[in-house]
């Protein structure tokens, strides 16, 4: 995950969006890179 974040940042992209609701390396990959790293909260989930 890291690497695809650093791969975007390197290539000029404004944001990461990670497109699940447990990300365990939602902190590292913040870390990691000076783009903004964004993650659906937890509770956005539609109800069935």
């Amino acid at each position: 995950m890291i690497d695809k974040a650093l791969q975007a940042e390197r290539e000029g992209y404004d944001a990461f969006i990670i497109g699940s609701y447990s990300e365990p390396f939602l902190k590292e990959t913040r870390a990691a890179v000076n783009i903004p790293v964004l993650s659906p909260p937890r509770g956005s989930s539609p109800s069935s």
